[in-house]
């Protein structure tokens, strides 16, 4: 932190680089006493530019390649354009909104809802960015952070967690599973960057590695696999019309579509799925617990049943909305 009188004239004397995710500046400072030998201020920015003439350029260069050889870029994450290759089975129809890339549905919703409740069909969910977290402290560590207890969680055992505010407003919300050396974790389409940059931050001195693993792993029902072998699935699909009449019948909120950056969790019912009210601090916990144990929500998510005449699926176009 550069403060006091002696720092009150730092400038800039170095363009600022970005390469790898590693931002780099050079400062240099005015004297305090013009008497003093010191360098002059410098009025304007210097082009970093690849000759590297100067010294000062020559320190800033070697500096940012030891950065970047400790620190690999990650792995880039799921392009925001990918479709699956699912969508190339007879009847499917594209999907849009917050599920583009995936089927909304193969020709007969309703069929597919029903096949999907009984468990004889599974939803291409690929269009859910994948992130991985491994190492010796992975639970402990995700304990810490998110509102679900972990400590204790089986292999194979799935639950929920969210990851609030400092105010208790849920940032982030997690389906994920300990598989007994990582845990594997599908979030919304376009939260998995600023998810894995928050918990990339958090690491300190605990040993845990976290990655966006979109490009190579996908969500096929409840299960994780390579994303290269999507196309070669044979067995009968919902589509993702089918997977959120479920959703909504069963009351379980979806991040950005039930939400917004103003809700709590005790507003929509997370409070039974993903909130553990006995665990550890984790940020936002005040708001939560306060809110349960001594006040109230002003606002609570419903269901609203329905009756309506079956319509003709196939004149109708694809339309997020007719979902909800």
């Amino acid at each position: 932190a550069l403060t006091g009188e002696r720092y009150s004239a730092v400038k800039i004397a170095g363009a600022a680089i970005t390469l790898g995710g590693v931002a780099l500046a050079q400062f240099t400072s005015a004297p305090r006493d013009p008497v003093r030998e010191a360098p002059a201020p410098v009025d304007e920015i210097k082009v970093i530019d690849d000759t590297l003439k100067t010294y000062e350029t020559d320190i800033a260069a070697n500096w940012m390649r030891q950065i970047i050889a400790a620190n690999p870029p990650a792995p880039a994450g799921l392009p925001p354009d990918v479709t699956s290759p699912l969508l190339s089975r007879p009847g499917a129809v594209a999907a849009d909104g917050p599920d583009a890339g995936v089927a909304a549905h193969y020709g007969d919703p309703y069929r597919e809802q029903r096949r999907l409740a009984s468990g004889d069909a599974v939803v291409d969910l690929s269009h859910r960015p994948v992130v991985r977290v491994t190492g010796a402290d992975r639970l402990t560590w995700l304990h810490s952070l998110t509102t679900q207890h972990l400590t204790a969680l089986a292999p194979g055992e799935w639950t929920e967690a969210l990851i609030l505010s400092p105010q208790g407003h849920v940032e982030h919300h997690l389906q994920l599973v300990d598989d007994g050396s990582a845990v594997w974790a599908h979030v919304e389409p376009g939260t998995a960057a600023a998810l894995v940059e928050f918990l990339d931050r958090m690491r300190f001195m605990m040993r845990v590695e976290v990655e966006d693993v979109s490009a190579d792993w996908a969500v096929l029902g409840s299960r994780f696999v390579p994303r290269a072998e999507l196309a070669s699935y044979d067995g009968e699909l919902a589509g993702i019309w089918a997977f959120e009449a479920l959703r909504v019948a069963a009351r379980r909120p979806r991040l950005g579509v039930d939400t917004d950056h103003r809700t709590i969790p005790n507003e929509v019912g997370w409070l039974t799925r993903a909130v553990h009210l006995d665990k550890g601090c984790y940020r936002g916990q005040e708001t939560v617990a306060r809110v349960h144990f001594r006040g109230h929500v002003n606002k609570h998510l419903r269901g609203v049943r329905g009756e309506a005449p079956q319509p003709d699926w196939a004149a109708y176009p694809c339309s997020g909305t007719m979902s909800r």
